[in-house]
């Protein structure tokens, strides 16, 4: 009989800190402000990224206006549309789902950047524009 010989294997797994989802240009979907049960058309373009930070213009519920934010490894997308005259910021928490689509929750923030009571909120989820898919 022979000895028995002991083998080990070793995997090594690399993972990269910047593998951030590719985003389109530009999106259109629905918004529903669930305070005045109103949906409205939303649309995310000249989408921005560098890494995970994103910038670009928001258009619904009468608000035309930039947006700034982050989109995650992990595709957490966090994003802040600027307040314009009598109109408080809002900010948007979602995910990027394997379909490509965008989707989440959105509030009215006050000045510490919390949630308002007294604020609009509600749901949104936007698709990739198929030209734009960069």
């Amino acid at each position: 009989l022979s000895p028995v010989t002991n083998l080990t294997a070793t995997a090594t797994v690399v993972f990269s800190a910047n593998t951030y989802p590719h985003l389109a240009l530009s999106y259109a979907g629905t918004i529903d402000d669930l305070q005045a049960n109103v949906p409205s058309q939303m649309a995310l373009t000249r989408m921005l990224q560098s890494g995970g930070h994103i910038s670009g213009t928001f258009n619904a519920m009468h608000i035309n206006g930039a947006y700034t934010g982050f989109i995650d490894a992990s595709k957490h997308i966090y994003f802040t549309v600027a307040g314009g005259k009598n109109q408080a910021p809002l900010s948007f928490i979602g995910s990027l789902r394997n379909d490509g689509v965008l989707t989440g929750t959105f509030c009215e923030i006050d000045q510490d950047g919390q949630c308002a009571s007294n604020g609009v909120f509600g749901l949104w989820n936007v698709t990739p524009n198929a030209s734009s898919k960069g």
